[in-house]
């Protein structure tokens, strides 16, 4: 379903989940543009198919025809030339930094920074005060493997940054990292046997320290080097080194950026939900998730408000059924929802792709008592009761008689919506049945009862 705005559906909606069928008011959470329309905390949204997941600040897979506007450009220059251009997808999802004039595609030159002063780069700035990693998969170039110099780099100013490249050069092929710092190169090599097709390189920042990775696909990350670095704010990028070849470029297949390692839980705060009515009726919530990881999982909340200013009480949930939960908040004319995205480890985030919220008023007529009954069935110390509500009511009471419909006990019940659980005790009851029955009163002043038993036997 595609849209720029939310839709008030006062008909039949059949949305990502075809075999449902929603009645009444339905809100449908399922593109960019609806999640881009909340406030996302330590999350970021997929443009395809539409989904949230915890943060990568950044993740690009190169699935466009042109960069877009986080990134900034910059050609090369070699002998006074401008040297440099980029195509992406050819082939498709491929970003690929060719070093050879391109007066089709003219760029401003501006050189920046000490060893890749004349290299092709996009780059993006970012904030230095919390650690963050990262990543980029390149693709090698075996059947022309002299002069081709590119990956990762990261730089604070002309004279001190840190990078992690991919290196084919006269003296062979390896992983290098390198850092430039007051005019002082620190360099360290780690050679390869053979001129791999893939390699992905990682940059790792924690606290004062950069730590230059390499891996080779289907390999375990191999540290290069690890570097001082003491920096309010830097750049990060790609860039390819060769401009003096010409026709020689740099294949890279995605760059992310993973934010601190501590964030193992990203929020979504919808925008305000108007329902158009004070009493929409019954409410209920559900998602469609990724769920991949054992330890990944995606929590919702939900509260609401009469007016669109005082939003009593604080948020209700967790709702963790992802097929369906009735929607504990009172019903009102205003809505919000919160999701909380967790996980133990940030690089195995859940994904929520798409979130329905549905009410639907009641028949006044029918029974707004669901799943009423007393456990365990023969007992001899406590007894459950246990109901749920399709929607609020004035007043809720149960008692509890013995067989000759004397009353035992009289309880106080929960008249609002949702799942309710009482307790009590019933190690004075002699042996025998008893019958536990609840009275409703709703809020139109119709009574409403239901009844169970249980047996006492000590």
């Amino acid at each position: 379903m595609s849209r720029k705005n939310l839709f008030v559906f006062l008909a039949v909606v059949v949305c990502l989940f075809p075999s449902i069928i929603f009645c009444g008011i339905t809100r449908v959470f399922d593109t960019q543009d609806d999640w881009n329309t909340c406030s996302l905390e330590h999350c970021d949204t997929l443009s395809i198919p539409g989904s949230v997941k915890i943060l990568r600040i950044y993740d690009d897979e190169f699935s466009g025809d042109e960069l877009n506007d986080f990134w900034t450009w910059e050609v090369g220059q070699y002998n006074g030339n401008d040297r440099g251009y980029y195509k992406i997808g050819n082939p498709t999802g491929i970003f690929s930094l060719i070093t050879h004039p391109s007066p089709e595609t003219p760029r401003p030159l501006t050189e920046w920074w000490g060893a890749t002063d004349t290299a092709p780069k996009i780059y993006q700035q970012l904030d230095f005060n919390d650690d963050f990693e990262i990543e980029t998969l390149v693709k090698g170039n075996s059947s022309s493997p002299n002069y081709e110099a590119y990956g990762l780099f990261l730089r604070h100013s002309s004279d001190n940054g840190v990078a992690a490249v991919y290196d084919n050069s006269q003296e062979g092929v390896k992983a290098t990292a390198w850092k430039n710092a007051s005019g002082e190169m620190s360099k360290n090599s780690i050679a390869f046997g053979s001129y791999p097709d893939e390699i992905l390189f990682k940059l790792k920042k924690i606290d004062s320290t950069v730590e230059p990775y390499y891996k080779e696909a289907g390999g375990e990350w191999q540290l290069i080097d690890g570097y001082t670095i003491n920096y309010d704010k830097a750049y990060f990028g790609i860039y390819h080194k060769h401009v003096s070849i010409r026709g020689s470029y740099g294949n890279f297949d995605y760059v992310r950026y993973y934010g601190h390692k501590t964030f193992t839980a990203g929020t979504i705060i919808s925008p305000v939900i108007d329902l158009g009515e004070s009493d929409p009726g019954t409410g209920k919530i559900r998602w469609s998730q990724n769920i991949l990881y054992e330890n990944a999982r995606i929590k919702l909340y939900t509260r609401t408000s009469s007016n669109n200013i005082d939003w009593p009480g604080g948020w209700e949930g967790p709702y963790t059924n992802s097929e369906g939960n009735i929607i504990k908040s009172k019903p009102k004319r205003y809505l919000r929802f919160r999701a909380v995205l967790e996980t133990d480890d940030y690089e195995k985030t859940p994904v929520l792709n798409s979130l329905v919220i549905n009410y639907d008023k009641l028949d006044e007529s029918e029974s707004i008592i669901k799943d009423f009954k007393a456990y365990p069935t023969i007992c001899s110390g406590n007894i459950n009761i246990q109901y749920s509500l399709l929607r609020g009511a004035k007043k809720a009471e149960i008692l509890v008689k013995d067989s000759t419909g004397r009353t035992k006990t009289t309880l106080e019940g929960e008249g609002t919506l949702g799942e309710k659980d009482i307790s009590f005790n019933v190690a004075g009851f002699a042996n025998g049945v008893y019958f536990v029955k609840i009275n409703i009163e709703k809020n139109n002043g119709q009574k409403e009862t239901e009844v169970t038993k249980f047996v006492v036997k000590k």
